[in-house]
């Protein structure tokens, strides 16, 4: 294989059509879990460009001032306005105009690699088919442009201190200021890049370079306080609040962990087993603690099935034994500074937020697969190591395929019921109690919003119609009603379930429904309730 690092054009080309291959039959997907929000702000700063944040949103079943809501910095909700005024707001359109976005992060990913990789190509093909960077990155979220500036970010820095280029050491700092305003967490990319500049013997500029990284975010929050917005006072709620929940007490949150480190980035956790060659002390150490921590004494209020915890076992113990190999450090690589401070700057992030996602796993993929690959290389290269490799990425193709058909259909139900309830019961007034897709789609189509702050379920009346949905219930009746009640679950013929409601463990998008990443299931995607108030 040609050096990419000489002639990378070729598989530049080869990563920009795999995004596309992977992205763009999913971008007609409707919007769902938090995207709903991104497009709604958006919405307001079209409406009322002076004064965007002036707004209450009704939350989980009640109305709430945005600055209780979010303290999300500006930019993303000014890209998504900028988009949704060019394009008309449609999913499909929206999505496309941000692919470049994700071209471009693909292509930081590559150039990143290919600093200390002989072989980039397959590494970085595997870190964006894994679940928590396919499924993610292709969502109307401000972790697309985050981590595509975060990516260019790292890729600066190392650029600018190994050729020795002030140009590109300072573009880092403004990359990564950027990716800042789009999202507090790239802040997982500034100690990964220090570090390596540090080690470079780069440490009297850091101090000017870090200055530079925060001057955008400081002066916005400065902003914020001054106007009233909050300034970070939401994110301490969602804290304080997720404090003394089932999903933050430790066993659960460590499982949640390590669970989703192992199946949101299958191939970085395979790879390690098959790179290093562990010892059978050590693999039955990994496979010991990981029973341990997934132990019955350990369990949650709920029935945890056996086949939940027999693949969080599995899960946790392959990415115990991945994290094992970044943080004792693979032989003397080059990247070894920078594997080692990303993957601890990821970890203490994903220990810090309210909830384990996948989305703050994404941040994890990238060092750990590029650790084990700078591994692989260091070895006396047989002929089965394409083979292995081959077979790693196919296997995470394959997971990841399956896991954006079972969202997609969660996500275009949430449309396709909306639509059929107002189809069903025109000239009726409807009443959402739910949250994400469902929400977005009946109130655009003429629903309102049941808000305890102004009674409630006392708000209907004889003859309205109700819509509940098990996922994401907002306010369950809290009165005896007079009513017909109809029941619709959907099904999906793949046995895979990212939100578990009944008896799985898959959290996806929050540990609060799980502590697996995905669950082996063949339970709903969800289940609607339609109330027909008499």
């Amino acid at each position: 294989m040609t050096d990419p690092r000489k002639d990378p054009r070729r598989e530049f080309a080869v990563v920009a059509g795999f995004v596309c291959l992977l992205f763009v039959p999913f971008m007609g997907k409707p919007y769902h879990i938090d995207e709903p929000w991104f497009v709604f702000v958006a919405r307001q700063f079209l409406l009322h460009p002076r004064h965007p944040f002036d707004f209450s949103f009704v939350y989980w079943g009640t109305s709430t001032p945005y600055s209780r809501l979010s303290d999300h910095p500006p930019l993303i909700y000014g890209l998504v306005a900028l988009i949704m005024k060019a394009s008309g707001g449609g999913e499909w359109s929206m999505r496309l105009a941000l692919l470049p976005v994700d071209v471009a992060g693909a292509c930081g990913l590559y150039l990143l690699a290919a600093r200390f990789l002989k072989r980039p190509l397959l590494p970085v093909l595997a870190v964006i088919a894994s679940p928590a960077y396919w499924l993610n990155m292709n969502h109307l979220m401000a972790e697309k442009p985050a981590v595509a500036l975060g990516l260019w970010g790292l890729y600066a820095m190392v650029r600018g201190v190994d050729d020795d280029d002030p140009r590109w050491f300072w573009a880092s700092a403004g990359l990564l200021d950027l990716a800042l305003l789009f999202k507090y967490s790239a802040v997982v990319f500034v100690l990964p890049a220090a570090s390596y500049g540090a080690s470079r013997g780069r440490r009297g500029r850091l101090w000017g370079w870090l200055a530079l990284c925060a001057a955008g975010p400081a002066a916005y929050l400065g902003l914020a306080r001054a106007a009233g917005l909050g300034s970070l006072g939401a994110s301490l709620d969602y804290i304080s609040g997720a404090r003394g929940q089932f999903w933050s007490s430790w066993p659960h949150k460590l499982r949640s962990v390590l669970a989703f480190t192992g199946g949101c980035g299958l191939a970085a956790t395979l790879w390690p087993l098959w790179g290093a060659r562990p010892k059978a002390r050590q693999t039955a150490a990994c496979i010991a603690a990981a029973a341990l921590l997934f132990s019955p004494w350990l369990d949650a209020p709920a029935l945890v099935r056996p086949v939940d915890r027999l693949t969080g076992i599995t899960l946790a113990a392959a990415a115990l034994w991945a994290l094992w190999c970044v943080l004792r450090g693979f032989p003397k690589s080059r990247g070894r500074i920078l594997w080692l401070s990303w993957t601890v700057s990821g970890l203490i992030w994903v220990w810090l937020y309210w909830t384990v996602t996948a989305r703050m796993i994404l941040y994890l993929v990238p060092p750990l697969a590029f650790a084990a690959a700078e591994a692989l290389e260091s070895r006396p290269e047989r002929d089965h190591v394409r083979v292995l490799l081959g077979s790693s990425l196919a296997a995470t193709l394959a997971l990841g395929l399956a896991l954006n058909l079972v969202d997609a259909r969660y996500a275009g139900i949430q449309r396709e019921f909306a639509d059929q309830v107002m189809r069903e019961h025109p000239g009726r007034r409807v009443w959402c109690a739910c949250v994400g897709g469902l929400k977005h789609y009946l109130t655009a189509a003429g629903a309102l919003e049941l808000d305890k702050s102004r009674g409630g379920w006392e708000q209907v009346r004889p003859g309205d119609v109700v819509v509940l949905s098990k996922v994401t219930d907002a306010m369950k009746p809290d009165r005896r009603l007079l009513a017909n009640v109809k029941l619709a679950r959907v099904e999906h013929p793949i046995p895979l379930r990212l939100i578990s409601l009944w008896t799985g463990e898959g959290g996806f998008y929050s540990n609060a429904w799980g502590f697996l990443p995905f669950s082996l299931s063949e339970e709903p995607l969800d289940e609607f309730t339609v109330v027909e108030v008499l």
